[in-house]
């Protein structure tokens, strides 16, 4: 019994301080940054804090889209 009651405060008190026990399920536990992502013509292409992964997902996007 003591193990299920330590099991339990464990979990409640992850789950208080925020943290998600199915991250795929929950948000992301890092900070998002709108900055980062890349659209293109309207359309959501990625999203890297790096400009040349951003201007790369553009250039690759565009390719396969024939919009040279």
């Amino acid at each position: 019994m003591n193990k299920i009651l330590t099991a339990a405060a464990l979990v409640a008190s992850l789950l208080a301080s925020g943290c998600t026990l199915f991250p795929a399920w929950g948000p992301s536990p890092y900070p998002h940054n709108p900055e980062y992502d890349v659209y293109v013509r309207g359309e959501y292409v990625g999203s890297d804090p790096d400009p040349r992964i951003r201007w790369s997902l553009r250039e690759e996007w565009k390719q396969s889209h024939n919009l040279r």
